[in-house]
């Protein structure tokens, strides 16, 4: 199962959570900014060393792990597409029952009475700034783009 969130909100909830943790210095702006050089090299190690771990990647991927169809790529190395369920992150808040009901039926579980009676793990931040957004929305624009022909779907987010 795989579940995606709109990347650039992905993104900006990643820095928040990792600024409240007291990860992360920088503005949003200088964190992006920043990001390709300090994983410069990252991602082929952990690709190279399976015992590898990297803290940068873990707490600085803000843009890198937004880009759904790499990780994708990887995965389907191993199992078929459709064997793997996609989920938007969105629709989990906007219709849990059916996206729960959608997630019972694809691993053949019977359906059942879930108590869905609060949001986990939500943090409250200020808006992201409108120029930032449009700037991540460009970037993310041809990811996205591969991401959608490679599942054969609509957009998942505008």
């Amino acid at each position: 199962m795989a579940i995606l969130r709109n990347p650039t909100s992905r993104a900006y909830s990643h820095y928040h959570m990792e600024r409240r943790k007291g990860l992360e210095e920088l503005s949003f702006e200088e964190a992006i900014d920043a990001e390709s050089g300090r994983l410069d090299g990252e991602a082929e190690r952990l690709l190279a060393d399976d015992d590898y771990r990297s803290p940068a990647y873990c707490h600085r991927s803000y843009l890198a792990r937004g880009i759904y169809a790499d990780q994708l790529e990887r995965w389907t190395a191993f199992f078929p597409l459709n064997q793997i369920l996609i989920l938007k992150a969105e629709d989990l808040r906007t219709a849990t029952g059916a996206t729960l009901r959608t997630t019972l039926e694809f691993l053949g579980v019977p359906d059942c009475e879930l108590k869905l009676d609060r949001v986990r793990n939500a943090g409250e931040y200020l808006p992201m700034r409108a120029a930032t957004r449009a700037r991540l929305t460009e970037y993310f624009e041809p990811h996205n783009r591969r991401l959608y022909e490679m599942l054969d779907v609509k957009p998942l987010w505008e």
